[in-house]
């Protein structure tokens, strides 16, 4: 059970802003720290899912979409100590200052060679003190290298993956070696004090449903679902999805509990097993285990598409793992829970 506790603590944490342009500003910032002083130019190069994932989200607290800002507020406001949290202390933004700054001074460039990795997020940063260099890999949290530099533009990888590496990116995760049975186990024996930082998760990304839903934020999925008819435990599952990603996407200065290094996946992967839990009565620490399943579930299937699937991880990811908890709250039959696994027919040991 203790290595699968540190797994989940592992994949479980904070999340302030979309991780796409986050997990850019996160490496700007340690380029930065890497070399000190102040920022004079900025150069970024990524992958394009990490791109494509960030063309269209609000950075918490600014007006700014996409990845130059993000990149030019981390490299002068973001302490990567704390990871995707790094923009929490940020105040009295100057926007725009961060916005002349991003087209005069801010390159990026998206690596076609990058087919195989999973995740790439190359930084150089330079400032009167010569150029810092990080980059982040794999995981949006995982900065690999934060050096300092004789130039920019030299990538670190060209894109040269072992075929192994190639066919199957993810192949060494730890979660790998478990099977639902296991998260099974896990979930329903633990103590429930080891688990109660998913109480945490629950308030987080419940908060953020909340204010989607009064402050009619974003594109308004969750109060859309207000209209449409069907049961009311999974509708009420529905909207308070769908609305906290409509505050998390439109800059709604709150942290998300992410799951697998993604707020949405983490906030999908939870929220709905609140409206099913008050549904049929069932007790927070039900509810705590049943979110610890969905987690490890959700875990597991990312583990096998990607940290940047070519679908959305929340219907493909965090779905298996909404539908493992759900099962898990309604009657606790591991027979149930494993069927939802055969929804992508994914092969467990």
């Amino acid at each position: 059970m203790t290595k699968i506790l540190e797994i989940l603590r592992s994949e479980v944490k904070p999340s302030l802003g979309c991780t796409g342009p986050i997990s850019v500003a996160l490496a700007t910032a340690s380029a930065r720290k890497a070399v000190g002083g102040n920022p004079q130019r900025i150069k970024i190069i990524l992958d394009k899912d990490t791109f494509k994932n960030s063309i269209s989200v609000i950075t918490p607290g600014t007006s700014f979409k996409g990845i130059l800002e993000p990149a030019v507020l981390g490299a002068f406001y973001g302490k990567p100590e704390f990871g995707l949290e790094l923009l929490k202390d940020a105040q009295n933004i100057d926007e725009g200052f961060i916005r002349k700054f991003a087209g005069e001074n801010t390159d990026f460039e998206i690596n076609t060679e990058l087919n195989n990795v999973v995740l790439y997020i190359e930084a150089y940063v330079e400032t009167e003190k010569g150029i810092g260099h990080a980059l982040v890999e794999k995981v949006h949290d995982n900065v690999v290298i934060a050096e300092v530099v004789d130039r920019i533009g030299d990538c670190c990888k060209k894109g040269n993956t072992s075929d192994k590496e190639a066919s199957d990116p993810n192949a060494s995760d730890p979660i790998r070696n478990y099977s639902i049975e296991d998260f099974y186990n896990f979930s329903n024996n633990i103590e429930i004090e080891k688990i109660s930082f998913l109480k945490d998760a629950l308030e987080l990304n419940k908060k953020l449903a909340l204010a989607g839903l009064n402050e009619k934020m974003g594109a308004r999925f969750g109060d859309g679902y207000k209209n449409i008819g069907g049961n009311e435990v999974y509708s009420k599952a529905k909207i308070l999805a769908a609305a906290a990603s409509d505050a998390r996407m439109s800059g709604k200065n709150l942290p998300a509990m992410s799951c697998a290094t993604s707020g949405n996946v983490g906030i999908t992967a939870s929220v709905p097993l609140i409206a099913v839990a008050d549904e049929y009565g069932k007790s927070e620490d039900e509810l705590i285990r049943a979110v610890a399943l969905s987690y490890l579930m959700t875990i597991y299937v990312k583990s096998h598409i990607g940290r940047l699937s070519a679908m959305c991880a929340c219907a493909v990811a965090a779905s298996i793992g909404i539908g493992a908890g759900t099962s898990y709250l309604l009657n606790k039959d591991l027979n149930k829970i494993e069927i939802t696994r055969s929804w992508l027919k994914i092969g467990a040991n």
